[in-house]
Parts: structure tokens; sequence; C-alpha cells
């Protein structure tokens, strides 16, 4: 399980739209995820490297440092 509190969060950076990759070096578009009706949800981010999907932001807070 991952949690957050909310003074937590407000702490974090925002996310910003494309990241250079710690794996491979590389710059990434950050991605939302989509409800199960295909309508894109602003809340949970992720970036895709090497056939992975990766967390990288909760509300366009950076979690991933």
């Amino acid at each position: 399980m991952l949690t957050f509190s909310y003074d937590e969060m407000k702490k974090k950076p925002n996310l910003p739209k494309i990241i250079t990759c710690k794996l491979c070096g590389k710059k990434h578009r950050i991605r939302c995820a989509k409800d199960k009706m295909g309508i894109g949800d602003s809340f949970i981010q992720f970036f895709k490297c090497c056939n992975q999907t990766y967390l990288a932001g909760l509300g366009w807070k950076d979690i991933r440092k």
C-alpha cells in the first residue's frame, strides 16, 4: 500500500509534463490514467519506459522522490 498525508503532498514539487528518466536517461511524457469508461483522470500520472509503466504523480505532485 502506498500512502501520503495531505501535509506530505502539499510539500511535494509539481510534476512536469516531461521528465528525464532515471532508468534509461531519455525523456518521457507524463500521461494521466483513464477510468474504466475511458475518460482521463488527472489525479494519477504515470510514464512508460522499456515496456513498463511507472507511477510518477498524484494530483500533479511528483511522488518519485
